[in-house]
């Protein structure tokens, strides 16, 4: 199975006029279907020089890291180093404070952890794995754990990422490395991309006029 062509067309064609509207500066697809790629498309600019989005730019793919990092775990429970009823304290003691001894590895990949507020950081922090583990571990409990579904936009990666670190000794970054990319061989998914892959990070915009600051908010 090749590339369908009239797929590819019709997707080509949409996206070049979002592209056209200004709601998208540059955008890339690539779909495949039972194991075949049928749509691969790269199209709009990667940066303020206008330079030409390509199939091997990288881009900030936000919450389809959580998908990840639940593969990760998963290979660690698959591997019986953790089990999915286990209490996070288990592994990482310090999280236990302010009433949160209750949640498990199984509430934190469910969203029912009672944690889905932000912590209160800088752009800076948010760079730094043990400073925002001191402040999750450090945040209070919103809801009983188990009890309410409630989307961890931020606070997904940390508990599960510190236990990963914790029972396996490598960081989530390292074993995404390790244990998903190479098998898989997987070349440009980082946690972090190293300095030689930076020069083909998109800048990443938004047109939401709600969030305050300039256009330019983040960077693969």
């Amino acid at each position: 199975m090749s590339i369908n062509q009239a797929l590819q067309h019709a997707l080509h064609t949409a996206m070049h006029d979002m592209i056209a509207s200004g709601d998208e500066e540059g955008m890339q697809l690539c779909v495949f279907q039972h194991g075949h790629r049928i749509v691969d498309i790269s199209i709009g600019t990667k940066n303020d020089a206008g330079e030409a989005l390509d199939a091997d730019d990288l881009i900030l793919v936000w919450s389809v890291s959580k998908g990840v990092t639940a593969a990760a775990m998963h290979l660690l429970a698959e591997r019986r180093l953790i089990d999915y009823d286990d209490p996070v304290v288990r592994y990482w003691p310090e999280f236990g404070k302010h009433g949160k001894s209750a949640i498990t590895i199984r509430h934190v990949l469910a969203h029912t952890a009672g944690i889905p507020e932000t912590p209160d950081a800088t752009i800076e922090e948010l760079g730094d794995w043990q400073i925002m583990c001191a402040k999750v571990a450090d945040m209070p409990l919103k809801s009983i754990p188990g009890a309410i579904p409630a989307y961890h936009g931020i606070t997904y990666g940390w508990p599960l990422g510190e236990v990963l670190r914790r029972v396996d000794g490598r960081t989530l970054a390292q074993f995404v490395c390790d244990e998903i990319n190479q098998p898989l061989g997987i070349d440009n998914l980082f946690f972090g991309p190293p300095e030689a892959k930076l020069a083909h990070a998109a800048r990443i915009s938004h047109n939401m006029p709600h969030i305050t600051g300039s256009g330019t908010w983040a960077r693969s």
